[in-house]
Order: C-alpha cells, then sequence, then structure tokens
C-alpha cells in the first residue's frame, strides 16, 4: 500500500514509548467508561447512554434489526433518532451483547476501544506510505494522543459516534493513497466513505473535502478515482440519507441551526461564543488547533522540495499531507467563512471547530515528517525529542482532570462506570430537541426540552401525543 517503498529500519526505543503511551490511554479510557456529565465533561454522554439503552430495549423485541424508533426518550413519549443519527458506532457497540458485555456504558466503552485501536493501525500503515517505521509508529501515535482525539472527544463531549468515525478516517487516506488498481481503489474509497457516514454525518462531509484535497494533491489519476469512490459510497449511504432528507419535517431539526449550533457562534477566531467565552473548555480548542497549526508549519519547513516542479513520488506524499492539512485547519477559522456562508451542506457539519478531527490525523502525519526528517538527518536527539514530546501529549488528560479538581472542584470530572447509565439517562432522560416528534413540536414540547425537563404534567411517566392534545399518565395494565 505504500507509495514509496521503504527499507526496513530498527525504530528507536523512543518510538515504541510513544506508541505505548497512545496505546495505554486507550485503554485507560475505555477502563474508565463514559465521563458524568458536567460542564467541563460528559457533554453527549447521557445521549450516548440512552440512545444505547433504546437500542437494547428495541432488540428485545426485534432482535438484529437497527431500530428506527427509541422508546426511551422524552420521558417515554420516544423519539426517531436513528432515522436521523447514524447507528453504525452503535451496532458496533451492540455486537459486544453475544460476547456477556450488556452494560450499555461499557459496550460503549468497549466499541471505542476496538474502533481507536483500528486507527491507530490504519493510521500507521498510511504513513508507512511516505515515511519510514520509526516515523510511522510516532505518527500513529501522534493520531491518538492529539488533544481533540485524547481528551476533547472522549472526556470534555464523549461524543462516541464522532470518535467512531474519526478512527476510521486512516482507512480513507489509507484507500486514496495506496498502491490500487483503479476499480479496486474506487471500492476501498467508497467503502471507508460510507462507513464513516454509517457512523457519523459531520465527519463524513469533512472527509469529503479533505480527503477530495488530499486525492487531488496527489495527482489526477487518484483524484479521479477518489471522485467516483466519493460518489459510489454516497449511493451506499443512501439508505440513511434518503429517510433522513425526506422525513425532516417530522421532528425539530430547525433545533440545529441555532447560533449555538454554527458556524457563526462557533468559527474559531470569529463566532459569537467562540470569541465571547475565554472558558477552559475553548482555550483547550485553540491550544489544540495552535498544536497541529505549528506542527504542519515545522513540516513544511522541513520538507522543501515539496514545491519543487519536478517532484518524487516521496515529495508529492509530503506535499498532499501538507495541503490537506493546512486546509482542514482553514475551515476550523475565518479564511473559508465564503465557504461557510453559500454552501448548504456545511450547515450539517455545524461546529467549524470539528476540522480539528481531520486535522488530527494530518497532524499525525506532520508529526512522521518531522521524526523522518530528523531520522535522515541523522539527529537522533531531535528524533528522540518528536517521539517524547508526543509521549507526553498522553500527560494532557490527567493534567487536565487535576486542573479542573484544583481549580473549579465544583466540576470535578468523574467517571462513574457501570452507574453511568443510571446517573445520565435514566427514566428522567429527556434528550435533545432537535428529535422532539412533530406532533409534539406543535404541542409546545421545544422549549422545555430545551431547558432539559419535560412539559408540566408530563413528569417521567409515558406519555402519548395525538394532535396538539397531550395525553399523560398512561396506565400500563398487565398484557
Amino acid at each position: 500500500m505504500a507509495l514509496v517503498p521503504r527499507a526496513p529500519t530498527r525504530p528507536a526505543r523512543t518510538a515504541w514509548l510513544a506508541l505505548a503511551a497512545a496505546l495505554g490511554l486507550v485503554v485507560a479510557l475505555a477502563l474508565l467508561g463514559p465521563p458524568a456529565q458536567g460542564r467541563l465533561s460528559g457533554h453527549d454522554a447521557p445521549f450516548a447512554l440512552a440512545a444505547m439503552a433504546g437500542l437494547q430495549e428495541a432488540w428485545a423485541t426485534v432482535p438484529g434489526v437497527p431500530p428506527g424508533w427509541l422508546g426511551n426518550f422524552f420521558g417515554g413519549l420516544g423519539a426517531p433518532v436513528f432515522l436521523f443519527y447514524p447507528p453504525l458506532g452503535f451496532l458496533v457497540a451492540q455486537g459486544f451483547a453475544p460476547f456477556g458485555l450488556t452494560e450499555v456504558s461499557w459496550q460503549l466503552a468497549a466499541a471505542m476501544l476496538v474502533t481507536r485501536l483500528l486507527g491507530i493501525w490504519a493510521c500507521w500503515r498510511w504513513i508507512r506510505g511516505f515515511a519510514g517505521r520509526p516515523a510511522a509508529l510516532v505518527g500513529a501515535a501522534a493520531f491518538a494522543l492529539f488533544p481533540y482525539n485524547a481528551l476533547f472527544n472522549p472526556v470534555v463531549r464523549f461524543a462516541f459516534a464522532e470518535a467512531v468515525a474519526n478512527a476510521l478516517l486512516p482507512l480513507l487516506m489509507l484507500a486514496i493513497a495506496g498502491d490500487l488498481p483503479a476499480r479496486r481503489r474506487i471500492a476501498a474509497v467508497a467503502l471507508a466513505f460510507a462507513a464513516i457516514g454509517a457512523a457519523h454525518v459531520p465527519t463524513a462531509l469533512m472527509a469529503l473535502i479533505c480527503g477530495g484535497i488530499y486525492a487531488l494533491a496527489l495527482g489526477p489519476r487518484r483524484a479521479t478515482d477518489a471522485t467516483l469512490g466519493f460518489a459510489l459510497g454516497i449511493a451506499l449511504l443512501g439508505f440513511h440519507l434518503v429517510p433522513a432528507l425526506l422525513l425532516g419535517p417530522e421532528i425539530s431539526a430547525a433545533e440545529l441551526t441555532g447560533e449555538g449550533h454554527s458556524f457563526r457562534g462557533t468559527m474559531l477566531f470569529w463566532g459569537s461564543m467562540a470569541t465571547g467565552q475565554l472558558s477552559l473548555v475553548w482555550l483547550l480548542l485553540y491550544a489544540t488547533f495552535a498544536l497541529a497549526l505549528a506542527a504542519a508549519l515545522l513540516a513544511w519547513r522541513v520538507a522543501p522540495r515539496i514545491t519543487a516542479k519536478r517532484a518524487t513520488p516521496r515529495d508529492a506524499a509530503s506535499r498532499a499531507v501538507l495541503l490537506a492539512g493546512l486546509a482542514s485547519l482553514g475551515f476550523a477559522t475565518p479564511l473559508t467563512l465564503p465557504a461557510w456562508m453559500l454552501l448548504p451542506p456545511m450547515d450539517y457539519i455545524q461546529f467549524p471547530w470539528r476540522f480539528l478531527s481531520p486535522a488530527s490525523l494530518f497532524f499525525a502525519a506532520h508529526v512522521a515528517l518531522l521524526a523522518e526528517a530528523a531520522e535522515r538527518a541523522g539527529r537522533t536527539r531531535l528524533r528522540d525529542g518528536v517521539a517524547l514530546g508526543v509521549a507526553a501529549l498522553a500527560l494532557l488528560l490527567p493534567a487536565f482532570v487535576a486542573l479542573v479538581a484544583v481549580a473549579k472542584p465544583e466540576d470535578r470530572i468523574a467517571f462513574p462506570g457501570r452507574d453511568a447509565r443510571a446517573l445520565m439517562a435514566g427514566p428522567d432522560y429527556v434528550g435533545p430537541p432537535e428529535y422532539v416528534p412533530r406532533a409534539a413540536r406543535e404541542a409546545g414540547w421545544v422549549p422545555h426540552v430545551r431547558a432539559w425537563r419535560l412539559p408540566p404534567g408530563i413528569a417521567q411517566e409515558p406519555a402519548a401525543i395525538l394532535g396538539a392534545v397531550s395525553l399523560a399518565r398512561v396506565e400500563r395494565a398487565p398484557g
């Protein structure tokens, strides 16, 4: 699958240390399980736990069929969550049930563990196409330890589906760059892209943009094959995209376009929230962006030949990862504001800082280029310094948790383990307002749900909505 053949070299101990730090952090996060919801942790954990629990309940009635309606949302009213939210990550999690893993929090943790390990391996294989084995090990570790992947997504947000889709991104780049016949490359791109889209639609849109730029930088042949692969992948996703687009009016989709869910509020260096709230979360996002930008600029500095007209295949590969990486960072900033304003599909990405997800993959490639340049120059101290710097990123998670515990004890980050579902997604769980069914929306539920509570009189008991009439306190008789 390599663009350039590489003679095997023995990785330094520091490269193995970086990889060990990455694997250790990924395993530790799986053992901790979902974080408790708070201002600085577990923002989306209740949704992931509730969706997983709803999937289990639905499969108890009709095993093996992905449900569209989850009955445990909105105090028993239910919502058509999986008609709009791709279920692949949750299906992977449910796949552990036959092996005795039935607690939803551990199912989610196991799915994240397996997919992230797959992502580390695929990232290593991809980087081997333009760097040696030692540099590829350091790059794969950097992919796992990038703060967006190691802290922001799994702890601050617990964005389960996005984390699964992020782990699949290296498979797409591997398919684009792989030395494959055209038909196989098209099929590989289609399958990888469809898998990402079946896990998380915003990540799929970002993969389409960044993957397209990457393929174009590799040359017209790969760009053509990637374009056909993307088209086929979109067709494969028709099972999800067609119902989601047609049934949009049946939920409260307008809740997805508010200031806090769009580029107007969340674009780095421009959005009203991104510039008006200097909270710890926003500082973390800016620091993550700065880290990725620094790695890209350093990689550009040590690879001067990429601008030569007669570039070698290695130069072309370096140029592709540098251009795509800088583009992914650009889409998080006002540099791409016209695209966000003029292209309606960008609304589905919601948060421009989400481009830090594909940027994490190119960050891994940039780190690998730095390690490779040091290796080729015989500068072992610089090579080891790059690897140790990557390994040190593993300390960011415990440092962040400790900082919050000391500076903001009221927001202390906790990991409740098997009690996570009862704590965050029990019978009193409400749900995101965008999934409120149309009849409930017309009956005035959305303002209450937006405040994470049910309408007066509904309490936590089963409810049904019929037109504008609200029925509460439904009594369930035996049978």
